[in-house]
């Protein structure tokens, strides 16, 4: 059950708070508050702000999954504990149009999550020649802060947008706060998209620069490694038809020929 109440205080302030209400049978579920607040003046300037507690119970696939074949060793978990967090974002947005149909757009924001037990995978390294299992685990405490800025540019056809994020992550799986892994990972994306006007045809590039990411591992107890840093690039064609009832794609995915990525300090894997 989920109910929500929207106030107008002032001109272009929305407030909006809300409760979600669930039933499991085999977890104890708690309320479920959050607050949204966004401010909009002359549409030129949108401030959002919102906290949610975040509450997830296993799926039934991290609790019971088990797949097993020459390319998969999966494993779930009927251990698991659900995920309990609070969470906290903040966005500005800002258009600025310029002479004729230019318009530049800026976006920045900033996020907060903190997470008991948050649900992940684990790596169980083989002793023999068999693939490595992954299983889901708990992690006692992780936490992630950080920003992005985004840069926007519009004209006629032409759509252009560039971000970097900057994400800090805090994990640990023991009550310390000392013995908090730290890791600082940036992120980067770029897309463009045009529309040939005589032929109908869109044409959109986008790449990511995907920045180093925590893994884990056990041997005797929980290990924190890192992914390493790759990069994506895709390009595709897009054409509607039959007043836009039918739009037919085409393109192609990972044009850098990505097709491993390294993984550092986690044990029985390369």
């Amino acid at each position: 059950a989920y109910g929500s109440v929207k106030i107008n205080l002032l001109e272009g302030l929305d407030i909006q708070p809300a409760i979600r209400f669930s039933y499991n049978t085999r977890f104890s579920v708690p309320l479920i508050p959050s607050l949204n607040l966004r401010y909009n003046h002359n549409d030129k300037i949108v401030f959002r702000v919102s906290y949610g507690r975040g509450y997830r119970a296993p799926s039934l696939k991290e609790l019971f999954l088990t797949f097993f074949d020459s390319n998969h060793a999966l494993k779930g978990n009927s251990s698991l504990k659900p995920e309990d967090g609070h969470c906290i974002n903040l966005s500005l947005n800002y258009t600025q149009p310029v002479k004729g149909e230019h318009v530049i757009l800026f976006s920045t924001s900033g996020f907060y999550n903190n997470i008991k037990n948050k649900i992940d995978w684990k790596i169980i390294p083989s002793p023999g020649p068999e693939l490595d299992t992954f299983e889901y685990f708990n992690l006692k405490k992780y936490i992630t802060y950080g920003g992005e800025l985004s840069v926007g540019y519009k004209w006629k056809q032409l759509h252009i947008n560039a971000s970097a994020q900057l994400t800090r992550y805090e994990l640990s799986n023991a009550s310390n706060k000392d013995a908090l892994a730290k890791m600082l990972s940036p992120d980067f994306s770029a897309t463009a998209s045009y529309t040939i006007p005589k032929a109908e045809i869109g044409i959109s590039i986008f790449y990511k620069y995907n920045g180093i990411k925590p893994l884990f591992s056990i041997n005797n107890s929980i290990q924190t490694g890192t992914r390493s840093a790759y990069h994506m690039l895709d390009i595709s064609l897009s054409r509607n038809f039959w007043k836009n009832r039918i739009q037919i794609t085409m393109g192609a995915k990972n044009l850098l020929g990505v097709t491993n990525i390294n993984a550092d300090n986690v044990s029985g894997v390369g």
